[in-house]
């Protein structure tokens, strides 16, 4: 009786994402696996520039296991035509590029970050830090490059990513620095995923004490994603709202730059 109860619900719901691996439609999961793996791979040729020597075989398998998830969850398409953007998008949320070190290990504050659609907009918003003295640093760290990246992942293959990026900004230990904010057009983004992504990296003084230089020690280093938006049809997914959320290097000289 088991067994048959087990047969009559696998009939009646192996169309969809939830019950994924069913031995029958394996060809159809081979095709969501393809899919999956191809946006993995956008993402992951984003992040290498963040990552550089760290953006090894493990970070492209985590974020190919997150991809999963989103294309997983997805209530709307059969099997075999699953997308991401259309089941919970909040899996991807807090995926860490580096494995010796995290975001919130190294950057000492709450980003701030506000999706806008009426302007199609975004604004990131870095706190002033006249409370952070950079007590947890490493005594060799002078000062932290810090930037911001914003990612169009679109749900469709046939449509191009887009990447955009902040200037950086550096912080010094010991010393106190004002508020700041940047503000991204998104202007013509629709039916996408809007990846908001933060990245560290550190100067170390010369054992000499005379001089600094940008260290590629991944243990001083880190980079990740501290929130997600999708756009369907010019509109955030039902579970977003247009609020606050806590949440050698690229070439910043086109970047967005700072108030």
């Amino acid at each position: 009786m088991d067994e048959l109860i087990k047969q009559v619900v696998a009939k009646k719901l192996r169309a969809r994402g939830k019950i994924y691996k069913l031995s029958e439609n394996s060809r159809l999961s081979t095709q969501d696996f393809g899919y999956a793996n191809k946006i993995a791979g956008r993402i992951y040729s984003f992040v290498k520039p963040l990552m550089s020597r760290a953006a090894d075989r493990t970070v492209y398998q985590k974020i190919l296991a997150v991809v999963l998830k989103l294309v997983r969850s997805d209530e709307v398409h059969e099997l075999g035509q699953l997308r991401i953007g259309y089941g919970n998008i909040l899996a991807i949320k807090g995926l860490q590029f580096n494995a010796r070190q995290s975001w919130r290990g190294v950057v000492g504050w709450n980003t701030e970050v506000v999706c806008h659609t009426a302007d199609a907009s975004i604004d990131i918003t870095v706190p002033a830090t006249s409370t952070w003295l950079f007590k947890r640093y490493d005594p060799r760290v002078s000062k932290l490059a810090v930037w911001y990246e914003i990612w169009k992942i679109p749900f469709e293959l046939d449509e191009e990513p887009a990447r955009l990026s902040t200037k950086e900004l550096f912080f010094t230990p010991g010393e106190k620095s004002d508020a700041r904010k940047a503000g991204f057009s998104i202007a013509g983004w629709d039916n996408c995923l809007i990846v908001v992504v933060g990245a560290v990296q550190s100067y170390l003084w010369e054992s000499s004490g005379q001089g600094d230089f940008l260290t590629a020690n991944r243990s001083f280093m880190a980079s990740g994603i501290i929130e997600v938006f999708g756009l369907r049809e010019g509109k955030l997914l039902q579970d977003r709202v247009e609020e606050k959320s806590n949440c050698p290097p690229p070439e910043h000289d086109e970047g967005v730059d700072w108030d």
